[in-house]
């Protein structure tokens, strides 16, 4: 709602291209024929996953373009042709070398082993998806530990990093116990995947495609933002068996409104999956997933996988009521290298005043954007602020991506794919973006405001310094949140003197006009924008320890800056 033309004024008319945001590349939409799932029977046209989260897969995959985590095995691949054409054309003196093995070794992330795909006892077909149309070659760490668990029947609890493979992990096992263990049962799902968010819902759901259509079975993503009419014609199988549903716990809660048709639709799951279970408690879903889980066949009767970044009391707790005393297994991931979070992601603390708070960022996003190669994740308290702030920054000619609750699911889908398939982007975003997605090569990451807790905060940082790269973090605070600087201080947050800020066209204040004159004209879209950031650090700032008086003071010194108002 902040782009002016709305508002009745005119945009200048700019000399320079269209930004580059508006300019996605084609993505080719058509379904895949050989997925076996909702897509080759709908067209991609009427269903909302297909075409928006990711290129379709091709036999021979881009490595550039691989959204998983273990695209840095590919990107290994890359230089293994290069030095094969350099090879070519200069032969080795010593022909005897291994030059696959020294150079797989030299630039294998710290995450990964040298045990192979092979080394699992897997089918044919997984083998040959994920060696030959997936690109990899070698587990990483958390693949090796649990897979083997998984695929004998194990439950398990894991802790481990996101960006490690683990969501193979997964689904590696759903698969091929349904191809060996299941293939008989054709009259219900078989497992059952929550996730905390839908981006990360889509995520999993384009990573399972390809190991399910080798196989020839149906892999189904439901979650909200789409009709619950038809999710309910594809999980009844309108469209064929849904071998596996990839949901958010709100979306099966809708499910579940008949308690008859839920336990029809599950009566005969065999696997269940709860990833990312700490972000699920955070965000209270805890007592939905309890109850989604209660109207389950028993766990007696049932594998559950849990995968955790970090593993609470309450985690721990939820843990033992979901899977068998005596068959669950926890397997922690966590390195001394994973708990300081300092020796890989350089984390940089700027105080300000609350009016200038727009002004460092935007300094800051320049600076980066001066970087080869930048990506850059800005992450907002509230997706109303998110909104505004996108919209002050285009007004400036900057090109950012917006992802947050007020966006449909099918725009979200397509700037999630962008960019995570783009270099030198900017993407602003609450929270929706801080927990399990996998973007790739992300060079910055900065929080604008105070995170709900230290653990918030952990996790948003590890969006970047993955595989293990080098990142850097910036946290905005203005003087009444500075208590929170002290809170992370342990981490390696050092407090740092704010960039001057540039205005050198005189933009700034033209943007500001432009936004007191929104304050005039649409007055209650301002109110909604002061409403959400006030109801944030209201609940927050009370688990911080944080005065009332000070939020309200504060919020209206903000407004006030950014709008003009009394």
């Amino acid at each position: 709602f902040f782009s002016l033309q709305t508002f009745g004024m005119k945009k200048r008319r700019r000399s320079r291209s269209v930004p580059e945001v508006n300019k996605r590349p084609r993505i080719d939409r058509k379904p895949q024929q050989c997925l076996g799932d909702e897509a080759s029977a709908l067209g991609a046209n009427e269903h909302p996953d297909v075409g928006t989260s990711a290129p379709a897969s091709s036999p021979e995959p881009n490595p550039d373009q691989c959204p998983s985590a273990d695209g840095s095995a590919l990107n290994s691949k890359k230089l293994l042709d290069a030095r094969r054409a350099e090879s070519a054309s200069s032969p080795d003196p010593n022909p005897e070398l291994c030059l696959d093995d020294q150079m797989v070794n030299s630039y294998r992330p710290a995450f990964m082993t040298q045990e192979p795909f092979s080394t699992l006892g897997l089918s044919e077909t997984t083998t040959a998806c994920v060696t030959q149309q997936l690109g990899l070659k070698f587990l990483t760490d958390v693949q090796s530990m649990t897979i083997p668990k998984a695929l004998r029947g194990k439950d398990l609890l894991v802790q481990a990093k996101t960006g490690t493979g683990k969501t193979l992990c997964f689904l590696i096992p759903i698969v091929e116990r349904i191809v060996k263990e299941f293939s008989g049962v054709t009259n219900g799902t078989l497992a059952l995947i929550l996730s905390p968010t839908r981006e990360l819902a889509s995520q999993i759901h384009m990573e399972a495609k390809p190991l399910f259509a080798a196989h020839k079975l149906h892999v189904h993503c439901s979650t909200g933002g789409t009709a619950i009419d038809y999710d309910k014609e594809c999980v009844c199988h309108a469209y064929g068996q849904v071998h596996a549903l990839v949901a958010t716990p709100g979306r099966i809660k809708d499910h579940f409104s008949s308690l008859e048709y839920a336990r029809r639709l599950f009566r005969v799951c065999k696997m269940v999956v709860v990833d990312e279970i700490d972000q699920l408690v955070d965000l209270g879903f805890l007592k939905t997933v309890v109850n989604i889980v209660r109207t389950l066949p028993a766990r007696e009767h049932r594998q559950t996988l849990l995968y955790s970044a970090t593993v609470s009391q309450k985690v721990a707790d939820a843990a033992s009521g979901f899977t068998r005393p005596d068959s669950l297994e926890c397997v922690t991931m966590a390195t001394e290298a994973d708990a300081n979070v300092h020796e890989q992601v350089q984390q940089s603390v700027m105080v300000t005043p609350i009016e200038a708070q727009v002004f460092t960022l935007m300094t800051i996003v320049q600076q980066q954007q001066q970087m080869d190669d930048f990506k850059v994740l800005v992450f907002f308290p509230t997706a109303r602020m998110t909104q505004l702030m996108t919209g002050i920054f285009q007004r400036l000619g900057l090109k950012v991506f917006e992802i947050h609750a007020r966006k449909s699911q099918a725009k979200r889908d397509r700037v999630s794919s962008d960019f995570r398939l783009r270099r030198n982007v900017v993407l602003f975003t609450s929270d929706v973006s801080a927990r399990g997605m996998d973007y790739p090569d992300v060079t910055c990451v900065i929080q604008v405001g105070l995170p709900n807790n230290q653990e918030q905060y952990i996790h948003r940082i590890g969006r970047t310094a993955r595989a293990g790269k080098s990142g850097c973090s910036y946290l905005l605070l203005s003087e009444f949140e500075e208590g929170f600087a002290k809170t992370i201080a342990p981490l390696g947050a050092t407090v740092v003197d704010p960039p001057a800020p540039r205005d050198e066209d005189g933009q700034v204040a033209a943007v500001l006009g432009a936004l007191r004159l929104l304050a005039e004209t649409l007055p209650e879209e301002v109110s909604r924008v002061y409403t959400s950031w006030l109801g944030f650090y209201l609940v927050a700032g009370k688990d911080l320890g944080l005065e009332e008086e000070a939020v309200y003071a504060n919020g209206k010194r903000y407004m006030a800056h950014l709008f003009s108002l009394p």
